[in-house]
Protein backbone atom coordinates (compact mmCIF):
# COMPACT_ATOMS: atom_id res chain seq x y z
CA UNK A 1 0.00 0.00 0.00
CA UNK A 2 1.33 3.41 -0.94
CA UNK A 3 1.72 5.91 1.87
CA UNK A 4 -0.33 9.09 1.63
CA UNK A 5 2.37 11.13 3.37
CA UNK A 6 5.83 10.70 4.81
CA UNK A 7 7.72 12.63 7.46
CA UNK A 8 11.09 12.88 9.13
CA UNK A 9 12.36 14.90 12.10
CA UNK A 10 15.94 16.10 12.49
CA UNK A 11 17.63 19.18 13.97
CA UNK A 12 14.33 20.69 15.20
CA UNK A 13 12.82 20.54 11.68
CA UNK A 14 9.95 18.31 10.64
CA UNK A 15 9.96 17.57 6.92
CA UNK A 16 6.62 16.38 5.54
CA UNK A 17 5.81 15.22 2.02
CA UNK A 18 2.23 14.94 0.75
CA UNK A 19 1.16 13.61 -2.62
CA UNK A 20 -1.91 14.77 -4.49
CA UNK A 21 -4.34 13.23 -1.99
CA UNK A 22 -4.96 14.12 1.64
CA UNK A 23 -3.20 11.94 4.22
CA UNK A 24 -5.00 8.94 5.65
CA UNK A 25 -5.79 9.07 9.35
CA UNK A 26 -3.27 6.26 9.90
CA UNK A 27 -0.41 8.20 8.25
CA UNK A 28 -1.45 11.45 9.96
CA UNK A 29 -1.55 9.71 13.36
CA UNK A 30 2.06 8.51 12.91
CA UNK A 31 3.13 12.11 12.27
CA UNK A 32 1.12 13.44 15.22
CA UNK A 33 2.68 10.89 17.58
CA UNK A 34 6.18 11.94 16.52
CA UNK A 35 5.19 15.60 16.83
CA UNK A 36 3.77 15.03 20.32
CA UNK A 37 7.06 13.44 21.44
CA UNK A 38 9.24 16.17 19.91
CA UNK A 39 7.04 19.03 21.12
CA UNK A 40 7.55 17.80 24.70
CA UNK A 41 11.36 18.10 24.34
CA UNK A 42 12.14 20.76 21.74
CA UNK A 43 12.20 24.49 22.34
CA UNK A 44 11.35 25.30 18.75
CA UNK A 45 9.79 23.10 16.09
CA UNK A 46 9.85 24.19 12.50
CA UNK A 47 8.05 22.43 9.69
CA UNK A 48 8.87 22.21 6.00
CA UNK A 49 6.13 20.69 3.86
CA UNK A 50 6.38 19.64 0.23
CA UNK A 51 2.98 18.91 -1.31
CA UNK A 52 1.61 18.11 -4.73
CA UNK A 53 -1.77 19.29 -3.44
CA UNK A 54 -2.70 16.99 -0.59
CA UNK A 55 -2.85 18.12 3.00
CA UNK A 56 -4.65 17.47 6.27
CA UNK A 57 -8.42 17.78 6.37
CA UNK A 58 -10.22 19.90 8.97
CA UNK A 59 -10.44 17.09 11.51
CA UNK A 60 -6.74 16.32 11.13
CA UNK A 61 -5.79 20.01 11.46
CA UNK A 62 -7.90 20.22 14.63
CA UNK A 63 -5.96 17.32 16.15
CA UNK A 64 -2.70 19.05 15.17
CA UNK A 65 -3.84 22.25 16.90
CA UNK A 66 -4.66 20.28 20.05
CA UNK A 67 -1.08 19.01 20.22
CA UNK A 68 0.33 22.48 19.59
CA UNK A 69 -1.99 23.89 22.28
CA UNK A 70 -2.52 27.10 20.35
CA UNK A 71 1.21 27.81 20.00
CA UNK A 72 2.02 29.11 16.55
CA UNK A 73 4.76 27.12 14.86
CA UNK A 74 6.93 28.36 12.02
CA UNK A 75 6.03 26.45 8.85
CA UNK A 76 6.92 26.73 5.17
CA UNK A 77 4.89 24.93 2.51
CA UNK A 78 6.49 24.24 -0.86
CA UNK A 79 3.90 23.68 -3.57
CA UNK A 80 2.96 24.55 -7.12
CA UNK A 81 -0.67 23.73 -6.29
CA UNK A 82 -2.84 26.83 -6.32
CA UNK A 83 -5.31 25.14 -3.97
CA UNK A 84 -2.61 24.16 -1.47
CA UNK A 85 -1.22 27.68 -1.47
CA UNK A 86 -4.72 29.12 -0.94
CA UNK A 87 -5.26 26.80 2.03
CA UNK A 88 -1.98 28.05 3.52
CA UNK A 89 -3.34 31.60 3.22
CA UNK A 90 -6.43 30.57 5.17
CA UNK A 91 -4.37 28.75 7.80
CA UNK A 92 -2.26 31.89 8.27
CA UNK A 93 -5.30 33.49 9.92
CA UNK A 94 -4.83 30.99 12.78
CA UNK A 95 -1.06 30.60 12.54
CA UNK A 96 0.59 33.79 11.28
CA UNK A 97 3.92 31.93 11.08
CA UNK A 98 2.93 29.72 8.14
CA UNK A 99 3.94 30.74 4.61
CA UNK A 100 3.62 29.21 1.13
CA UNK A 101 6.53 29.12 -1.32
CA UNK A 102 7.12 27.80 -4.79
CA UNK A 103 9.38 24.73 -4.80
CA UNK A 104 11.78 26.89 -6.83
CA UNK A 105 12.10 29.13 -3.75
CA UNK A 106 13.18 26.39 -1.35
CA UNK A 107 16.19 28.44 -0.22
CA UNK A 108 13.90 31.31 0.75
CA UNK A 109 11.64 28.86 2.60
CA UNK A 110 14.56 27.38 4.53
CA UNK A 111 15.81 30.85 5.42
CA UNK A 112 12.29 31.72 6.62
CA UNK A 113 12.43 28.64 8.87
CA UNK A 114 15.82 29.83 10.15
CA UNK A 115 17.48 26.59 9.12
CA UNK A 116 21.27 27.09 9.19
CA UNK A 117 22.62 27.40 5.64
CA UNK A 118 24.91 24.41 6.18
CA UNK A 119 21.85 22.16 6.72
CA UNK A 120 20.01 23.13 3.50
CA UNK A 121 21.40 20.19 1.51
CA UNK A 122 20.48 17.69 4.22
CA UNK A 123 16.91 18.99 4.46
CA UNK A 124 16.43 19.00 0.69
CA UNK A 125 17.86 15.49 0.45
CA UNK A 126 15.33 14.43 3.07
CA UNK A 127 12.52 15.67 0.79
CA UNK A 128 13.92 13.58 -2.07
CA UNK A 129 14.17 10.48 0.14
CA UNK A 130 10.63 10.90 1.46
CA UNK A 131 9.30 11.36 -2.08
CA UNK A 132 11.05 8.14 -3.14
CA UNK A 133 9.60 6.31 -0.14
CA UNK A 134 6.14 7.30 -1.34
CA UNK A 135 6.80 6.17 -4.90
CA UNK A 136 6.48 9.68 -6.26
CA UNK A 137 7.77 9.82 -9.83
CA UNK A 138 10.14 12.79 -9.70
CA UNK A 139 12.45 12.07 -6.79
CA UNK A 140 14.52 15.21 -7.27
CA UNK A 141 14.47 17.56 -4.33
CA UNK A 142 13.94 21.27 -4.81
CA UNK A 143 17.26 23.02 -5.20
CA UNK A 144 18.34 25.81 -2.91
CA UNK A 145 19.96 28.06 -5.46
CA UNK A 146 21.97 31.07 -4.42
CA UNK A 147 19.61 33.19 -6.49
CA UNK A 148 16.63 32.36 -4.27
CA UNK A 149 18.24 32.80 -0.85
Amino acid sequence: MTKSMAHHYSNDVFVLVHGKENPTDQDWDLYLEDLRQQAARANCIRTLVFTEGGGPDGFQRNRLNQILEGRPTRAAVLSNSVLARAVVGILAVFNPQIRAFSPDDSGVALAYLQVPFGQYGEVLQTIAELKRSMGMGDSAAPEACASNM
